[in-house]
């Protein structure tokens, strides 16, 4: 158990608030047995939401699941992309551990139909039994053992590092230097003006000077044509 404990020990059950919430607010409030499953997406085994097991057979010292409800759940959120990562239930005050029975259900769950990294199995004490506690178990993947973990509860739009878009950098060899621009300098921007200025006068009197020497050559070309054609 000391290796399995070392090697689990830097692990939590991080839960959204939602989750948590809703978790607590049908097991903690209900005298023991009653359970419901976790879901989240197996990137992160963040739990991001609760389906309680409404339907479950209980008595005060077992907690039988609702087959059927819960895999019309897993269907349902599959399609979300939501994956079964765990099951919680309660436990009579006094009786934090996971139980022998516990043990032999993860065990056919996990080896016979699941296949995961980490999955989590909360033992609650309830409200009417005496006061509400949570004991976080996360599980060894064949189901065997398991080793208590902290909990942390997070907010319903957190997401990891990993999740997180990473942010597009355009390559630095894309820029053209023909679309540099000189003048963007303040320093350049009054020459900019200036050389503007200078071209339409330039443009002024070149229109001005064709004028001027159509009015006075004109003459003298046409009669420089009219002696040609005589």
């Amino acid at each position: 158990m000391e290796n399995l404990t070392n090697t689990y020990n830097e692990r939590k059950m991080i839960i959204c608030q939602s989750a948590y919430n809703d978790m607590v607010n049908f097991i903690g409030t209900q005298p023991a047995e009653s359970g419901g499953a976790l879901f989240g997406y197996t990137n992160d085994f963040i739990v991001r939401k609760f389906v309680a097991d409404k339907d479950a057979i209980t008595t005060g010292s077992t907690y039988t699941i609702n087959a059927d409800y819960i895999n019309k759940h897993i269907d349902e959120l599959g399609l979300m992309g939501l994956n079964l990562i765990g099951m919680g239930h309660s436990h009579p005050k006094g009786s934090s551990m996971l139980s022998s029975l516990d043990f032999r259900y993860f065990e056919n769950l996990l080896q016979n139909y699941l296949n995961l990294d980490r999955f989590f199995a909360p033992v609650l004490h309830t409200i009417p039994d005496g006061g509400h506690q949570m004991f976080a178990y996360e599980l060894t993947p064949n189901g065997k053992e398991a080793v208590e973990v902290n909990i942390e509860i997070v907010p319903d739009h957190y997401r990891t590092e990993a999740d997180k878009p990473r942010e597009v950098l355009k390559p630095t060899s894309s820029k053209s230097y023909r679309s540099f621009d000189f003048w963007q300098f303040p320093v350049l921007s009054w020459m900019k003006k200036f050389v503007e200025l200078e071209a339409l006068v330039l443009l002024a009197m070149l229109a001005a000077f064709s004028i001027y020497g159509i009015i006075k050559l004109g003459p003298v070309i046409i009669h420089s044509l009219l002696d040609l054609l005589s």
